[in-house]
């Protein structure tokens, strides 16, 4: 609850934050934008750039896949797992519970702030409407759909779910009202067919499409 909380507050920080005690801060709606071109190996990539920035992007998730797999394996990821797993008794085998659920922060803070750099630069800039609640909605519907503690699978639901959202709901839709001669908007249900797939996964198959080993 305190991360939903914290979740909250910062997008209206963001929203609010181009006059504080006579300082700009975040600059409010109008963000940080443009924002300055990629330099790489003497070249220089602006917004339209997409070749050499998708090859950046591949290379940024390989290198945190890789990260994740590792830490996962080593002494902090099986300490990750087992406070997931039972919290006391993960404690009463010496697991340091603090640190180790800080460790958790500043890893997820890391992968994430190298996230929002990579999609700052390839939306050209940074929007405060983009710090909304959705998009956790959207995040946690990925992990739980792809198999929560499974690296890949966390990947499969990203693509299913960024597939659906992106061009797949749309061209059911088409396929759906041409067939039945309807005009049934299926792209403004995303929600709730992200809300079904949370539900059913939860009564169904909690583990996710490719369970934890």
């Amino acid at each position: 609850m305190l991360t939903l909380g914290f979740g909250e507050i910062i997008p209206q920080v963001f929203y609010n934050g181009e006059n504080i005690g006579g300082f700009n801060l975040t600059n409010g709606s109008k963000g940080i934008s443009p924002i300055d071109n990629v330099g790489l190996f003497g070249k220089t990539l602006g917004p339209f750039d997409l070749d050499w920035k998708y090859l950046i992007f591949v290379c940024l998730a390989a290198l945190m896949v890789f990260i994740s797999l590792r830490i996962r394996s080593g002494r902090l990821g099986r300490a990750w797992l087992a406070i997931r797993e039972d919290e006391l008794a993960a404690s009463m085998m010496g697991v340091p519970l603090m640190r180790t659920k800080l460790a958790a922060y500043a890893v997820g803070a890391f992968a994430g702030g190298l996230g929002g750099v990579a999609f700052a630069t390839h939306v050209n800039g940074v929007y405060a409407e983009r710090f909304n609640f959705t998009i956790s909605i959207f995040l946690l519907a990925m992990v739980v759909l792809g198999g929560m503690g499974n690296v890949w699978g966390v990947i499969l639901g990203a693509f299913i779910l960024s597939w659906v959202n992106g061009n797949g709901l749309t061209a059911f839709g088409q396929l759906y009202n041409e067939q039945f001669g309807t005009e049934v908007d299926f792209a403004s249900f995303t929600f709730l067919l992200f809300g079904l797939v949370l539900i059913l996964m939860m009564l169904f198959k909690r583990e996710g499409l490719l369970p934890e080993s």
